[in-house]
């Protein structure tokens, strides 16, 4: 039996609307960089654009205020539609009693997350990344961390890098995956998905990927939701392996 073939919903893509710090920063990212193209070069100008573009679209108050990991948790969520959609639909997850995966390889965003979650449902959301020991015999290992999440009775939520976590991890006490932020290669957020695709599994899988859409032109979030999606396609049409996105790819964002 496939992994794949158990109840469950297709990624629901959640489209939010920026929020007016947002559209304000967005604009002032596109006029830096077309002066940035007069004095550097052009792929440097636009890696530190799309830097700065995917930023605003999860974490806008780390481009606006300096000190943005100590502002009060409200004006977050005045300004970022993502946590506070995430906020939302952790309130159902939490009252079915089931527990959920939010996926994002960003440190800044793993740390606001959870945040946000400890002040809402006095839960210690663990974080498992690049840093997270590997050594079995340590109390705060990889495996160790996401056994203690699952062994919880009820509702849990760990916060995973989608770079971190790849084959050998089995996470399958989660029936909920949400793609806080998309990583440029398909295939690794695919692999990711999977972690709750495995044997055990027994209730639908349900996978979210919140998406900050602006009004009149194409979001940089927009833009990575459209290339990922064709990217698998022309991966199962012409059966070849999974493409990463490229700087190219959002030339004519």
């Amino acid at each position: 039996k496939l992994e794949r073939d158990i109840p469950g919903n297709a990624p629901e893509h959640m489209h939010l609307k920026m929020s007016p710090l947002q559209q304000r920063l967005y604009a002032e990212a596109i006029v830096q960089f077309r002066a940035a193209l007069k004095s550097a070069d052009g792929r440097g100008a636009m890696l530190a654009m799309l830097h700065r573009l995917r930023t605003i679209c999860s974490n806008p108050a780390a481009i606006a205020f300096e000190d943005a990991e100590f502002l009060p948790l409200d004006e977050h969520l005045q300004h970022s539609p993502k946590l506070e959609w995430i906020l939302r639909h952790l309130e159902r997850i939490h009252s079915a009693g089931e527990k959920a995966i939010v996926f994002t390889e960003f440190r800044d965003v793993q740390r606001l997350v959870q945040r946000a979650i400890s002040a809402r449902f006095d839960l210690h959301a663990e974080v498992v990344n690049g840093s997270t020991s590997v050594d079995p015999t340590s109390d705060q290992s990889r495996q160790r961390v996401i056994d203690r999440y699952q062994a919880k009775h009820g509702f849990n939520v760990i916060i995973l890098s989608t770079t971190a976590v790849g084959f050998g991890v089995n996470i399958q006490a989660a029936n909920h995956v949400i793609h806080f932020t998309r990583p440029w290669n398909p295939a690794k957020e695919d692999q990711a998905t999977d972690r709750a695709y495995r044997i055990g599994q027994t209730r639908s899988v349900h996978v979210y990927c919140p998406t900050v859409v602006a009004q009149g032109y194409e979001s940089f979030d927009q833009r990575v939701d459209s290339l990922l999606r064709d990217k698998r396609a022309l991966s199962r049409d012409m059966l070849a392996g999974v493409q990463e996105l490229t700087v190219n790819d959002f030339n004519t964002l």
